[in-house]
This record gives structure tokens, C-alpha cells and sequence, in this order.
């Protein structure tokens, strides 16, 4: 079995590049031990903020806090 884990990552960007968080709109999830269960919080959490044109996640596979 593989050590590897998985976060959820994102929030509100500043536009469809999504290369810039708005201020305090960061999100981070986890971690997971699988793919498809961070795959889940991102539909969950897409669903719950469907009116925000600009929110986006994404899967990291090491930890955004390193």
C-alpha cells in the first residue's frame, strides 16, 4: 500500500486563469488516502458554491504546506 495522500486545494481565483487566490478564500482539505476521495470533497464543494464563478479545487498530491 502506497504512503501517498491526497489534499483538496483552491478557492475563489481572481479570474478563469486561476493562477491567483482572492484574499481569504483559501481552502485546503485533507489529507485523503485515495484520489477519488479528494475527488469527492471537490464535487461536494463545487456543487455547495455553484453561483461562484471563479471557485475552482483541485487534488495535490503533496502537501501544500511544505
Amino acid at each position: 500500500m502506497s504512503n501517498e495522500k491526497f489534499w483538496v486545494v483552491g478557492g475563489v481565483f481572481e479570474d478563469g486563469t486561476f493562477s491567483k487566490l482572492e484574499r481569504d478564500t483559501e481552502e485546503c482539505h485533507g489529507p485523503f488516502d485515495t484520489r477519488q476521495a479528494a475527488e469527492a470533497v471537490i464535487s461536494a464543494r463545487i456543487r455547495h458554491n455553484i453561483d461562484i464563478c471563479w471557485y475552482n479545487l483541485f487534488v495535490a498530491q503533496q502537501s501544500p504546506l511544505n
